[in-house]
């Protein structure tokens, strides 16, 4: 458990912008309400060309590549810059051309959030600059307020706590499962299904207000509402572990693409790069009660059999044991999101999906993981090759392999 807190750095000038779909034209351009340093018509150009506002300074970012723009207005105003793997164009949904005067007034309710005086509560340390923004405007003393902060809590291992920690005076810091109370400034992290809230807050922290029963501002949910809220959020939980489909198949274009961009060149274990040697290792010792999915299904996905109800990925070399009601890509891009073989089996947009799925998790290091960078290059190599009529990519003599953190 984390007892101490440290000072939250200074954030002047931020403005909380309310969340929404980034594809969406009209959503960036209503991100621009509060950004008086530039004209209306040059908002709705950064709108059109897929940028949005961070709501600090003069930070945008671009929907479609995820380039971030800073210290731009006083050097050029009609700055553009895009990753060359940029889908802005792609993915846009764009919005009728009319008066954008009459669009900021349709949404600055939305976007512009009442100003909420939280001085009195000494925040801890929070990583992410937006994040910290969103905080800053919440009123803590409100469990419902607090409930808000759970939104990119971790899946694992107790997804089932936010309510309860809510109640008990707890808001999400927003990255590991870091938890601090709104009335004793207190951090708590490392949280186990078995744990007793209550309990665990006032053993750590026992001169808290909260804790004590005693006055402290809180302002409770009303129990009606509360119970409403749990019965969602069980029910999203439900929908996320149980039945779990196993995702499409690519079209077969898609599968030449993915194989000329995930070439797979670079196997933790090459002896078991064979589907048949895979399937071989579950013949002695494996129980097929412990998961619904097949021998096939599991080998298909890249695992083999170590002993138990250990498995391992061939690939990654990221080792998973299993519940009956496992999903096996599911778990694999789960648990190993930058594993070239998910990737090339299954598509970029499954992986990615998953990946934020499930936020925050304590994920292993793998041996040779795909990174964003790595991807860029990659989609950038292949896209000018084809475009310069030359082979493809798994055609060619190739460099030394990229490898990050290789870890035996």
């Amino acid at each position: 458990m984390e007892r101490h807190f440290d000072p939250d750095p200074p954030v002047q000038g931020c403005v909380y912008i309310a969340s929404g779909c980034h594809r969406s034209e009209l959503y960036r351009l209503a991100t621009f309400a509060r950004f008086s340093r530039l004209s209306y018509a040059k908002r709705a150009d950064l709108a059109s060309d897929g940028y949005y506002w961070l709501g600090f300074e003069d930070k945008i970012k671009c929907f479609g590549c995820s380039v971030s723009l800073e210290k731009w207005v006083e050097k050029d105003s009609n700055v553009s810059c895009h990753e060359a793997s940029c889908v802005r164009d792609v993915f846009n949904i764009p919005v009728e051309r009319s008066n954008f005067r009459s669009l900021l007034r349709e949404f600055k309710l939305q976007i512009e959030s009442p100003q909420v005086n939280n001085s009195d509560i000494k925040l801890a340390n929070i990583i992410d600059r937006e994040y910290a923004c969103f905080i800053k405007n919440l009123d803590l003393k409100r469990e419902s307020k607090r409930r808000e902060t759970f939104k990119k809590w971790p899946s694992y291992p107790i997804p089932h706590a936010v309510g309860e920690l809510a109640k008990q005076g707890f808001f999400y810091l927003g990255n590991l499962d870091r938890t601090q109370c709104f009335s004793c400034f207190g951090v708590l992290r490392n949280w186990r299904p078995i744990d007793d809230v209550s309990e665990i807050h006032l053993t750590h922290f026992p001169k808290c207000t909260f804790a004590r029963g005693s006055f402290s501002g809180n302002i409770a949910l009303a129990e009606h509402d509360r119970g409403n809220l749990d019965d969602l959020l069980h029910e999203k939980i439900r929908r996320l572990t149980i039945n779990v489909k196993e995702p499409d198949e690519p079209s077969e274009d898609e599968k030449q693409y993915l194989a000329e961009l995930f070439p797979c060149l670079n196997p933790a274990n090459p002896v078991m790069s064979s589907l048949s040697r895979r399937i071989a290792t579950f013949v002695e010792g494996w129980d097929p009660a412990k998961i619904n999915a097949s021998v096939e299904q599991l080998a298909n996905a890249g695992f083999y059999y170590i002993d138990s109800d250990k498995t391992k990925c061939f690939y990654c070399n990221g080792g998973l044991r299993w519940d009956r009601t496992d999903e096996v890509w599911t778990e694999h891009a789960k648990w190993f999101p930058q594993c070239e073989y998910v990737l090339r089996m299954k598509g970029i947009e499954f992986g990615r999906r998953i990946e934020n799925t499930y936020p925050n998790l304590n994920r292993p290091i793998i041996r040779n993981p795909i990174t964003k960078l790595e991807l860029t290059k990659r989609q950038s190599v292949l896209r000018n090759r084809q475009s310069n009529g030359g082979p493809p990519l798994n055609c060619i003599e190739r460099e030394r392999p990229w490898r990050v953190n290789d870890v035996k």
